[in-house]
């Protein structure tokens, strides 16, 4: 990936990233042989070390991992953890979505078939595997004339507990 392609996948997520900055990230990347919790950027490496050890499946605000940096003994500042979210987001290390008005992240692991379902009652969110996703996504954007990147899904329902707390 070239650094102004990074750039236009930043934009893509709402996200105004510089091209020196692109080209910084890249090399971190790189230098660090792919593994962020490497690099020289201390806050980089903790808030890949907290996504990535975080268990399959979990979903942590900017706010749980700054606490769990805390936890850790390291001094974060909230913003420093949302740009570097922000970074993390943009070159895909990290997939960020959105429940009600907070914003959640989670490492991307090998497994790209998963979407979220999320009660819109109480929040709780679940992840599920469907192997033919990534084929649905290819569909639609072959369909529009686009090039197939990613999906991702989401499906917003009311989960057992919040209907059986209605009867």
């Amino acid at each position: 990936m070239s650094a102004q392609q990074l750039q236009r996948r930043a934009q893509d997520y709402g996200i105004q990233l510089g091209l020196l900055a692109a080209y910084r990230a890249l090399r971190a990347f790189k230098q660090s042989g792919g593994k962020l919790e490497n690099s020289d950027s201390r806050c980089l490496q903790i808030v890949a070390t907290i996504l990535q050890d975080a268990a399959p499946g979990e979903h942590l605000t900017a706010t749980q991992i700054r606490e769990r940096a805390q936890g850790c003994n390291y001094s974060v500042h909230q913003a420093t953890v949302y740009r570097v979210l922000d970074r993390l987001t943009a070159i895909g290390l990290v997939l960020a979505f959105g429940k009600g008005r907070q914003k959640f992240y989670e490492w991307r692991r090998g497994e790209e078939h998963h979407g979220h379902l999320t009660c819109i009652e109480c929040g709780n969110t679940i992840e599920f595997h469907q192997d033919y996703l990534d084929e649905i996504g290819q569909q639609i954007s072959l369909r529009f004339g686009y090039e197939f990147n990613r999906i991702e899904f989401i499906v917003r329902s009311i989960c057992e507990k919040c209907r059986k707390g209605k009867s």
